[in-house]
């Protein structure tokens, strides 16, 4: 249930937030704007919060991609085939252990 939430919500939910965070940081922009006061250099180099947001984007994915990877199976693959006229799936076989011969 919580990997379908994670799946369909946040990235839907993910450009909202993006938007609310620029347009908070807009209005910040505006308001020393309006006030006189000069702009720090963060604020007057959109670049900067480009870069931020991507970074924190991206970082977040890899952290989610990795919380949700199933732990590698130790075995053999063996690929879907037909036997008497039915598919098999494929499946992994686990390795038998060598003989100590």
């Amino acid at each position: 249930m919580l990997r379908s939430i994670l799946t369909i919500l946040v990235p839907f939910l993910i450009p909202f937030v993006c938007y609310y965070v620029w347009a908070w940081f807009q209005s910040r922009k505006k308001d020393r704007e309006d006030q006189g006061l000069p702009l720090t250099a963060w604020q007057s180099f959109p670049w900067a919060n480009l870069i931020i947001s991507g970074s924190v984007l991206a970082i977040g994915a890899l952290v989610f991609l990795f919380l949700q990877a199933e732990p590698p199976q130790e075995g053999r693959w063996v690929p879907a085939k037909i036997v008497d006229g039915e598919i098999v799936p494929g499946h992994m076989e686990p390795i038998p252990p060598a003989d100590p011969d």
